[in-house]
């Protein structure tokens, strides 16, 4: 298997282990208006590193929209389902640091999304 796909795989595992909700089959996008949050999207791009028209290396970065109905990150969800704590630890078993945007509300559909970006 290629680097990258490999790569690919650990990443969507680590996140998949979080238990948080998210859409295996387009997880860059969540369509179901009836998912309970807490809820998440992801979404991985290659960056290439290039001189002369040469590729010297590359990295994959990965941007993480976590949402939640509540702005009060650190406190469990009332269904006992994943919470943002479990995505951070996640997130710390595929990188060391990460940047993290401030939590936002989305009024249209009436949620706090917070979104991580890290290269890997």
């Amino acid at each position: 298997m290629e680097p990258d796909k490999e790569k690919v795989k650990n990443i969507s595992s680590v996140l998949e282990e979080t238990g948080i909700t998210f859409s295996k089959d387009h997880p860059d996008h969540i369509d179901d208006e009836d998912v309970t949050p807490p809820f998440m999207e992801y979404e991985i791009n290659r960056t290439e590193i290039l001189a002369d028209g040469i590729s010297y290396d590359h990295y994959l970065t990965v941007t993480v929209r976590y949402y939640s109905d509540t702005k009060e990150l650190y406190k469990d969800p009332p269904n006992g389902s994943a919470s943002h704590t479990d995505l951070e630890a996640a997130l710390h078993r595929l990188a060391d640091r990460w940047n993290t945007e401030p939590t936002e509300y989305l009024p249209e559909i009436d949620m706090y999304m917070t979104e991580y970006t890290l290269e890997v």
